[in-house]
């Protein structure tokens, strides 16, 4: 995230959250990230966390107006077999 949202000095267009909602986005997106990364770390699947992805993924795009829900869903069960 820190990639996708840089911190900024605040002259560079887009460098700062400009209201409530955009930050608590980021910090909806960061909590599910965490939260995906502790399963990920305690030995869960991926296909077991896609649900805190998929949150993360949601609120940024409530930031950037792009939603790549179904694209990495797609990609994710393309790589595991789930239910077989």
């Amino acid at each position: 995230m820190a990639a996708l949202f840089p911190a900024g000095d605040g002259e560079a267009p887009g460098s700062l959250l400009t209201d409530q909602r955009q930050e608590e986005a980021v910090s909806r997106a960061e909590a599910a990230l965490r939260r995906a990364a502790e399963a990920l770390a305690e030995g869960m699947t991926p296909d077991a966390v896609l649900t805190d992805v998929e949150e993360a993924l949601d609120a940024l795009g409530e930031l950037t107006g792009r939603t790549a829900r179904e694209e990495i869903v797609s990609r994710i069960f393309s790589r595991f077999c789930v239910g077989k």
